[in-house]
Parts: structure tokens; sequence; C-alpha cells
């Protein structure tokens, strides 16, 4: 029997089950608690209303699997909040859907391949900026050896990608990059991964600009579209005829296409809202994980001795490790994919959006509906990982000490909108992590902290002190 009234919390005129959802966040604090409630009530799909937004909710992977490998859901949302970030347009590779994505998703893979990614050349930035971050630690700890480490990984991580995106890198202590960086993070608290209140009951933003985040959010873009535009006119000088990175690159297709007269997606501002793309999602997730995991080896120093005894039996102390050394490093990869699925640093997808009407385990969900995955559901599915609190990196490990597959582990999605990006995130993750392991044991500086995150379209690490004691 097909049923088109989804299960879920009561819906009020106007604003639908808002202010349920709202209440639930005042009792449990995070909204991935929220989802995990609601999903625990109404099932693996439930149907919510957010003030102008139907949203349908999937949790558990054997739903989330069907989802994901559809094309009925593979669309992304249209609204203010998604329009806001690029020029009131449906621009970048995030938010984008049909031929614009396939289009420009072809040119980054493209760029991506073209540029390194994948290749020795991607090692040695990353490299470098191991190499870079252990000694501007070292340095710092002959002044105190007590840092503050919600966002010492910031610059490395973004380095690492900058590099592929504009050929340059930036110093450590570039406080003006450390500045925006910061607004990134903010930004990334101030909403959730619906578009929030902007979304839902836009017309808010003009009796609540502050309350709603439309006055910070609209800060935060300004500032960083200021940063990318001076980025790309600097490129826009000095193009040559041998692009040097993906804005080179980009720039030569737009002056191609438009030479021939050729209807495109490549302009000026998709662009911009592209680079906006890699810069926000390329460093939040990167950089939370590796702050997450530093605060995990504080809390689990069983975890980090045995990372540190692994990384010594491999990798001589006259060198970093390397991504040959990787498969020798089978329990550091384990600690780094505990570190995802216990900290769920996305618990929730980028929404997704149907194109047609479609069935679901005996719904029928709309067209045009926006689609909500609940990923911490998998990763933290009692039934699938039977002790899933608990942190224990030899669940993905067989008995040999071989890495070993698991169909619920999917931290960068599945499906055709998996992260593009997930070989230099988990090359970044993988280098950076055991630089510093292999070079300070990290101890607890403070006799209380949280291991309750912050909230937000990721999760983070509530800010935090440790001791780096050089090993």
């Amino acid at each position: 029997m097909v049923n088109f009234f989804l299960l879920g919390p009561k819906w009020k005129p106007f604003v639908g089950c808002l202010f349920e959802v709202k209440s639930l966040i005042s009792k449990l604090g995070l909204y991935h608690l929220v989802w995990e409630t609601l999903a625990d009530t109404f099932g693996p799909v439930v149907g919510l209303r957010l003030g102008r937004d139907i949203i349908v909710l999937i949790s558990g992977q054997a739903t989330i699997k069907k989802v994901l490998l559809n094309e009925d859901f593979d669309a992304r949302p249209d609204g203010f909040f998604f329009r806001l970030r690029s020029f009131k347009k449906r621009l970048g590779i995030v938010f984008v859907e049909g031929e614009h994505f396939q289009e420009q998703k072809k040119f980054c893979l493209m760029a991506l391949k073209k540029l390194g990614m994948g290749k020795k050349v991607m090692e040695d930035i990353i490299g470098k900026e191991a190499e870079e971050l252990v000694a501007s630690l070292r340095c710092k700890q002959r002044e105190s050896n007590i840092f503050q480490m919600a966002n010492i990984f910031d610059i490395a991580v973004l380095n690492s990608l900058w590099a592929l995106m504009a050929g340059e890198r930036f110093s450590l202590n570039n406080k003006k990059l450390t500045d925006l960086i910061d607004l990134v993070h903010e930004a990334f608290k101030l909403i959730d991964m619906s578009g929030g209140l902007l979304n839902q009951m836009p017309f808010l933003r003009f009796v609540a600009p502050n309350a709603t985040g439309y006055s910070r959010v609209s800060y935060v873009l300004e500032k960083l579209n200021n940063f990318l535009k001076a980025t790309v006119l600097e490129h826009q000088k000095n193009l040559g005829e041998e692009p040097n990175d993906l804005i080179d690159l980009f720039l030569c297709e737009m002056r191609d296409r438009i030479a021939s007269g050729e209807k495109s997606t490549f302009t000026d501002e998709q662009l911009i809202v592209l680079l906006l793309d890699f810069f926000m999602a390329g460093t939040e997730t990167t950089s939370n994980t590796l702050s997450m995991a530093m605060l995990y080896m504080i809390l689990f120093p069983e975890v980090q001795e045995k990372v540190q005894r692994s990384l010594d039996e491999v990798v001589p102390r006259s060198r970093l490790p390397t991504l040959q050394d990787r498969p020798n490093l089978k329990y550091v990869e384990a600690v780094l994919f505990e570190v995802q699925r216990f900290g769920t640093i996305v618990p929730t997808s980028v929404p997704h959006r149907t194109t047609k009407d479609v069935h679901l385990e005996g719904f029928v969900i709309p067209k045009d509906t926006m689609i909500l995955i609940n990923l911490r559901s998998v990763l933290m599915d009692k039934e699938r990982w039977m002790d899933p609190t608990t942190f224990r990196p030899e669940r993905f490990l067989d008995e040999k000490g071989q890495l070993t597959q698991n169909e619920c582990f999917i931290p960068f999605g599945q499906g055709r909108r998996r992260c593009l990006g997930e070989g230099l995130a988990r090359s970044s993750m993988f280098l950076l992590f055991s630089a510093v392991l292999q070079n300070f044991k990290v101890l607890k500086a403070d006799d209380e902290f949280s291991n309750v995150p912050l909230d937000g379209v990721t999760l983070s690490p509530k800010p935090y002190r440790a001791i780096l004691q050089p090993r």
C-alpha cells in the first residue's frame, strides 16, 4: 500500500513543525540528536515542514543507500540561503544540478587530475605543509608547550587545497587568513544543513537580521568574496598560455568558450562560487576532523601510544611519514577512520531534492521535496557496529591487521554526489595527523574539557588546550 502522508510531527499552519523541532534542539542541544530522536519515533522516513520548506529526513543504511543511489534524488534544493551565497543565482558545484553540475564536475575532475590529484605532486604539496606545521609547532613550543588546538591545522589544510586552486600557499602565521578561516568556522555554526531560518522563513531577515543569522552570514560572504575576487583578478592579469592551477584552467576554458560563441556555465561569477565551494567545504571538514582526532588522542592515550609505536616501527625519525608508508600503517588509517565514524564530523549530508514523485518505503515523496540524509544514523548504527559509542579503531581491522571494508562507513557520502575532494582530504588527514604524532605527545593541559561538539553544518570540538611534548 502506498501512503501519501508521511509520518512525522504534526504540522501547524504557516510554521509547520518548526516549533517542535526548535523545542527538541533546546532540549537535546544538537541537531543530529533531534534527527535521531525523530527517526527513533517515526522510522527511517520522516516528513517535516519547517516554515515554507517540506523536508524528508532519511535514516538507516538500507534506506539511505536506496536514496543516494537513485538519480531521482540527485538534485539540489533551491531557496533563499542557497542563492544568497551565489549572487542570487544557482552557481558553483555543491548546490547545482543537471547539465550545470555535470559540466562543472567534469571540468573539476579534469583539472584536479591535471594538477596532480592522486599523484606524487599532490603528496609533495601536503608533505611540505606537514613539514612547515611541525617546524612551526616546534618553534612556538619553545615559548610555551600549551597550545589552543581547535584551529592549528586550518592553514596547513587550506594550503594543500589552495596550491591546486590558486598555485600559492600562505604562511602558517598569516593573521589575515586566520581571521578569514575563523569567519568560515563561524558561518558553519550559524545554520544547519536545511538552510535554517533564512531558507524556511526568509522574510524574517527584514525584522530580525541578527537572530536569523542574515547579517553575520552576509558579512562572512562579503569578506570571502572580496578575497576570492582579488585572487581571480590577479590571475586574470597574469594569465598566460600555460595554466598553472585551477583558476588558470577555468579562465582559459572560459576564454575559449567565449571565442567560439558557445553558451556554457563558465562565467566570472561561476568561478567565484566554485572557489567558495572548495574553500568552505575543503577546509572545514578536514580541519575539524584533525582537531577532533587530537582531542581523541588525549581522551584515549592508549590509542595514541599505539599510533606512535606503529609510526616508529615503519618510519625513521629522520623524515616524516609519506603516502608510501601508508600501506604499512594500517592501524593509523584505522584510527582516522574511527575518528570520522565516532566524531561524525558531517552528521547530515548536503541536502538533496527529488526531481519527480518518488516511491520510497511505502510512501510517495513529492517532486521538489528537500531530502536530508542522516549520515550519523549509519555511522552510529548499533546493529552494524555492535558498540558504536565506544572508540575502537580495531573495528576497521581484520584478524591479520588488514583494513576491512564496511558498507556503513560513508563519511564522504555515496553515489553520484560523493565528495569530489575525498582523495585530497584523506591524504591530508593521514600526512598531517601522522606528522604531528610522530613528533609530539599530545597531553591534557586542563583537568576538565568537553567531548560534546559544537553544532552547525559540521561538528567541531569545543575550544580546548593541549600540551605538545616533543618526542
